[in-house]
């Protein structure tokens, strides 16, 4: 099955990409980059080549690669105007198995930020799990232990590193990180003052995208306590799509 249409732009168009890609289970990994056409193909297609350095063994489900080529993919045309999308939705030669997908980037960005802001594992682990429903069962909430250490590893994040002693100023050093970075997530910050509270707004910029897409619809809002020893609390706005 094919799909070809038209988008406002490309910010729109990778908020159109993530939804597509968590609400499917599948990824699309960008493979080539010729001028303004941009190609995204299955993340399940080429061939596994092992390594002769290889230290560990392949893991028990065995290697992601299908060592043939799944047709499924988007053909980007990025112009001025608009960004044209033509989405092969058909895959082939392999079955959408959960455990040959990584935890889509937009979740691990989310993941990341509630470690930094101190959430410990259980906290998170139950928040993921707490969305799960058997119409609603996606990679993200197969996220375990294993999943966590990751992405402290890769997002460079320990709740249980403190950049300072002062909790303040620790967590004012890794706002500025984030605000000089070409990604940042900050869309708000009120630091502490006499009676005036703290506020830390995060977002990525295709919640963002998603937000102002859908957000004239539905709002809700959800509030957890005692995620840490200053019982501040932690605040998640949440949009319905075109899927509820």
């Amino acid at each position: 099955m094919n799909f070809w249409g038209i988008l406002g732009d490309f910010l729109e168009f990778e908020a159109w990409k993530i939804d597509e890609e968590k609400s499917n289970d599948v990824y699309f990994a960008k493979t080539a980059q010729k001028r303004e056409r941009v190609y995204y193909d299955c993340n399940r297609s080429g061939h596994y080549t092992p390594q002769e350095s290889r230290q560990r063994h392949i893991k028990l489900q065995g290697t992601r690669k299908i060592n043939a080529r799944c047709p499924a993919g988007l053909r980007v045309h990025r112009t001025s105007i608009n960004v044209t999308v033509t989405y092969v939705k058909t895959h082939v030669g392999h079955s959408k198995d959960l455990k040959h997908l990584n935890i889509h980037p937009e979740d691990r960005k989310m993941i990341a930020g509630y470690i930094s802001m101190g959430l410990t594992k259980q906290s998170i682990l139950e928040k993921i799990r707490s969305s799960w429903s058997e119409e609603n069962f996606h990679r993200l909430h197969l996220t375990g232990n294993q999943d966590l250490l990751n992405i402290k590893r890769d997002f460079r994040v320990d709740a249980n590193v403190q950049r300072d002693k002062n909790d303040m100023i620790s967590v004012e050093s890794w706002i500025d990180e984030m605000q000089s970075s070409s990604s940042d997530p900050i869309l708000f910050y009120q630091p502490q003052s006499g009676n005036q509270p703290l506020m830390l707004i995060i977002a990525t910029t295709a919640q963002i995208s998603m937000f102002n897409k859908y957000g004239g619809n539905i709002i809700a809002i959800d509030s957890t306590h005692g995620t840490n020893d200053y019982d501040f609390q932690l605040t998640t706005v949440m949009i319905v799509d075109e899927n509820r």
